[in-house]
């Protein structure tokens, strides 16, 4: 059944609305008073999306047609170091709602030196300003419209990571067409990476998922990855992206190689929705990893040692001079024994005069003076030869005489 609403009537006065249908999914066929069948709008069910929403002091999940569900006040985490105190400047803690990750202040460490707070920090400020781990001076749509800025913020112990990508091309992967134009309005945007150690919070399910991909490799850190894009006072937090964004990752100290014997392969495991990935690395330094990514969730740095690849034992002999004549030599000993054996049990009634012999000799002779080395080695093989020959038949000849 099709066509606007509209009811007919059923004379027999029963229902059969069940064998009806509607083919537009707003609507169902019900039997109504007196069973008259009739198309009846359907009641909206709601379906909230996997991402949360957020604003300066709630976050919440929210269905295609605007309804929230789940909406709840930030809980404050216990905050995260982004920028750490010298002697002469201040650092900087960030704090962070432990369930939406919307950034809810920040705080200035004193500076470690004369105990002032040189580093000009906010005390505490409110609505997602936090300071950047990696800003770029020449963000995206700057000008006379909003700017669309690329920051990472980075946690205790972890490597040093950066967007190795345009702002440009970053807010091509990350911005809705809706969102681009806004900033090229005059509204500021922040796409926000967080990088914090995972060692911790890694649950035995992802630890297990990444285990089962090492082989080889053995575990080196746990990295929880995210990706945020702050538009007003609105932060979301991004888990897949429609492109890929680049990053590159900084082997941390403890797990650079210090074996000169051998060398030290890194790779990176992603563990997204209990679904394992290894991403290769794209550059070739052997300090960084770079990878693509579209997802963002829990990552693991892993490594293996292999000893140096050995030269060739050919290669690793003293150079004692050219060995390629005594390599013909040999060859040479081991076909001339083989001959005079033959020669020795052979009939003998085929031979030669002392004078055809030498005869013989001197032509190979002046053959091989004319050519050279190239032509001295075969000469002398076949001289030895010829000898072999000779005196083998010879003596059997002599045999001969002495027998008459």
């Amino acid at each position: 059944m099709s066509g606007s609403l509209g009811a007919f009537s059923n004379a027999l006065d029963q229902d059969y609305s069940a064998g009806f249908f509607s083919d537009n999914d707003t609507y169902t066929v019900a039997s109504q008073e007196g069973n008259v069948l009739a198309l009846v709008k359907k009641d909206h069910v709601h379906s909230p999306g996997s991402e949360w929403k957020s604003n300066e002091t709630s976050h919440w999940h929210e269905c295609a047609c605007g309804n929230r569900t789940e909406e709840a006040s930030h809980t404050e985490d216990s905050g995260t170091e982004v920028k750490a105190p010298t002697e002469t400047a201040a650092g900087e803690k960030a704090f962070h709602c432990s369930v939406c990750g919307w950034l809810i202040r920040t705080e200035s460490i004193p500076a470690t030196g004369s105990g002032e707070n040189t580093g000009g920090g906010n005390g505490g400020s409110t609505g997602g300003e936090a300071s950047s781990g990696n800003t770029v001076s020449n963000p995206a749509y700057s000008g006379n419209t909003g700017e669309v800025r690329k920051e990472v913020e980075k946690g205790e112990n972890v490597p040093e990571t950066t967007i190795s990508m345009s702002e440009t091309d970053l807010a091509n992967v990350v911005l809705t067409e809706e969102e681009k134009q806004q900033a090229k309005n005059g509204l500021d945007i922040r796409i926000l990476l967080t990088v914090t150690d995972a060692g911790d919070s890694v649950s035995e399910e992802e630890k297990t998922a990444t285990e089962s991909a090492l082989g080889s490799y053995e575990m080196g850190q746990y990295l929880d990855i995210s990706l945020f894009k702050v538009i007003g006072e609105t932060q979301n937090r991004i888990t897949e992206t429609a492109g890929m964004i680049q990053i590159t990752i900084a082997i941390p100290e403890g797990l650079k190689n210090t074996d000169s014997a051998g060398k030290r392969e890194y790779m990176i495991i992603r563990v997204h929705n209990g679904e394992i990935q290894t991403l290769a690395d794209k550059d070739n330094d052997a300090d960084t990893i770079t990878i693509e990514t579209d997802r963002f969730s829990t990552y693991a740095l892993a490594y293996k040692d292999s000893p140096l690849e050995q030269e060739n034992e050919k290669d690793t002999e003293p150079k004692t001079g050219d060995n390629e004549p005594i390599r013909w030599y040999a060859t040479l000993a081991m076909i001339a024994g083989f001959a005079y054996l033959l020669l020795y049990f052979a009939d003998g009634a085929h031979g030669m005069t002392e004078k055809e012999k030498r005869k013989l000799v001197e032509r190979i002779i002046h053959w091989a003076h004319r050519g050279g080395r190239i032509r001295r080695l075969p000469a002398l093989a076949a001289i030895f030869l010829l000898l072999v020959y000779y005196h083998g038949i010879g003596k059997k000849i002599a045999v001969r005489w002495q027998e008459i």
